[in-house]
């Protein structure tokens, strides 16, 4: 009885160190293949200031809506 405990705790484990592993070389191969689609579309440093500039702009006009309501 003890080991048969012992063993599905143990399966339990390894199923979830298993599917652990999977998913983060998933994720690694996603943020890869992510990195090199960036890479091709590569930004300037105007084009981040520019979405900068909406962010704050966007941040400001949120302000302003949660103030009147």
């Amino acid at each position: 009885m003890q080991k048969l405990n012992l063993w599905k705790l143990l399966t339990k484990e390894l199923k979830f160190l298993f599917s652990t592993i999977v998913t983060c070389r998933y994720f690694r191969h996603y943020f890869i293949k992510m990195k090199t689609n960036f890479s091709i579309v590569e930004m300037t440093n105007d084009d981040c200031k520019s979405i900068h500039k909406l962010d704050e702009i966007n941040q400001k006009s949120m302000k302003k809506i949660s103030k009147t309501s």
